[in-house]
């Protein structure tokens, strides 16, 4: 729907800890969505690997943001922290969100556990936690709705990727029919930014 080639396009898999960011960035892979991330890290907790990205937060830190979102146009990335949002470029940009709305109940007992698991033994209640989720994610999805021309927003309510695979998928191909760098060109571009290790799939 937009035309304009000023514009850089990218895709988000936005969702608090627990609540299928993971698995939704394998499937989308396996859909032939482009996906960025930097270490596909495994464990007993997460079997088939967590797709994280954390050095793009650090690049809206310290301001190589813009140029380092230019360098991956047209690939989905994840965000396990989406109240951060708002700290992403928007200018000349458009961001397609799969926005997945687990209950925050259920992922701050899910939270838990595997906190626990890893030897975590302090932490806040199943329910203090579900009240700071509630909290960022209202902060988040009014960012979002206040930039609703720059922000394309897909929420899907639970965990239930064979439902809304294909949804989603249709979502992204907004950012996949925008000409997407060689992967060569792209770790070009992010060499320079001190990125060189990053990975792709398409």
């Amino acid at each position: 729907p937009f035309t304009t080639t000023t514009m850089t396009y990218h895709g988000i898999v936005a969702g608090f800890p627990r609540s299928g960011t993971s698995a939704t960035m394998r499937h989308l892979r396996d859909a032939g969505i482009p996906i960025f991330y930097e270490s596909e890290h495994s464990d007993q907790f997460n079997p088939h690997g967590y797709f994280e990205a954390p050095k793009i937060m650090s690049a809206c830190m310290n301001g190589t943001a813009s140029d380092f979102l230019d360098s991956i146009e047209g690939f989905t990335f994840k965000l396990p922290l989406p109240h951060h949002i708002e700290k992403l470029p928007i200018k000349g940009r458009q961001f397609f969100v799969i926005w997945l709305d687990r209950d925050p109940l259920l992922s701050a007992i899910s939270l838990r556990k595997l906190n626990f698991a890893k030897g975590v033994k302090f932490q806040p209640s199943s329910e203090d936690l579900a009240k700071n989720i509630l909290l960022m994610r209202s902060k988040a999805l009014d960012y979002l709705n206040a930039n609703s021309s720059v922000f394309h927003v897909l929420r899907i309510p639970q965990i239930d990727l064979d439902k809304h695979i294909n949804k989603m998928v249709d979502h992204l191909r907004n950012v996949t029919s925008i000409k997407t760098p060689s992967l060569s060109t792209t770790r070009e571009m992010l060499a320079r930014f001190g990125h060189a290790a990053h990975r792709f799939a398409r």
